[in-house]
């Protein structure tokens, strides 16, 4: 927890301008493939903060740029694809019928990924920061000193920059997205009734606990509930319903884990050797204000379920 306190602030002050990245850092190691195993995984240690911090801003910063683009995108935001002649011809206007979630968690991705290309052009670009407002001066130094970090992924495990934030883009349209697809069938099933509209979307929103749980665990713990105890199965693209419980707070429902299928994820996890703090997904750590990447992703979602939610379903009891 402290680690992600120390994190959070350093990424509001790199993106103020309050600190500096570390450009031209004349300690800055040089590793080779005969570099001993501990010595790159010292360097990971005593870069995390660091790196943790360049992402966070990084991410928030193509995240914005999707929403910003949203507006231009009416009704969802979503695009097909690229390489359209008539940037309009690419917009979606409409979501079928069949498996429309599934549909949705492709859109997300391709637009995610969109923003993400177009903000590594502007990172990129060749500048003269005295032509460029300080926090687009920022922002480049940030995107520099993050690639500086990342140069060595062979030899020291780190990923590209780029590569970090479309692994994030995926796991996060596919946790949503899988999400808010089965609350349907998991109501059926537990209930014998078929939801409203109305339940469904008050159900998701008081269930976005689950979300953050799973954002903010180790990675190893992740890895475990998603992968190895298959509440995710990855040949149907689905989660599996009977995982899940509801549970009555407030008169709201809320969607989360059986207690039988955590039972089961913490004998997996307990083969797991934690070398490190806990920090969990960058986009659930940090707030620039606006609200965390994760919180702004999942209204986007939810705004588009609830499209979804009240088409297939009947309104009110």
């Amino acid at each position: 927890m402290v680690e992600r306190v120390r994190i959070a602030r350093r990424a509001r002050q790199l993106k103020t301008g309050k600190i500096e990245p570390e450009l031209n850092n004349p300690n800055a190691p040089v590793f080779a493939s005969s570099t001993p195993v501990e010595t790159r995984r010292s360097f990971k240690r005593e870069t995390k903060e660091e790196r943790f911090a360049l992402l966070a801003v990084l991410v928030n910063d193509v995240l914005s740029h999707a929403l910003a683009r949203r507006a231009e995108r009416k009704p969802f935001g979503l695009i097909k694809g690229r390489g359209w002649k008539n940037p309009e011809e690419s917009i979606i206007t409409e979501i079928p019928r069949d498996d429309p979630f599934e549909y949705v968690r492709t859109a997300m991705n391709i637009t995610l990924e969109q923003a993400l290309r177009e903000r590594l052009d502007h990172w990129e670009e060749l500048y003269t920061p005295e032509e460029l407002i300080p926090e687009e001066t920022q922002l480049k130094k940030i995107y520099q000193r993050a690639v500086q970090l990342s140069v060595f992924a062979e030899v020291t495990g780190l990923s590209s920059v780029e590569h970090r934030i479309l692994l994030g883009i995926h796991t996060g349209t596919e946790t949503i997205g899988g999400f808010i697809a089965i609350l349907p069938e998991i109501y059926r099933q537990q209930t014998g009734s078929s939801p409203t509209a109305e339940i469904l979307i008050n159900n998701a929103r008081s269930s976005f606990s689950f979300i953050m749980e799973h954002a903010t665990m180790h990675g190893g713990r992740f890895n475990t509930a998603m992968d190895v105890f298959e509440i995710m199965d990855f040949d149907r693209r689905k989660f599996i319903p009977e995982m899940f419980c509801l549970t009555e707070v407030n008169g709201q429902y809320r969607t989360g884990l059986t207690p039988e299928a955590k039972k089961q994820i913490d004998e997996k996890f307990d083969r797991y050797t934690i070398d490190s703090p806990t920090i969990g997904c960058v986009a659930a750590v940090v707030n620039f204000g606006e609200g965390t990447v994760l919180e702004r992703f999942w209204d986007w979602y939810l705004d588009i379920a609830q499209t979804i939610y009240e088409r297939d379903f009947p309104k009110k009891t």
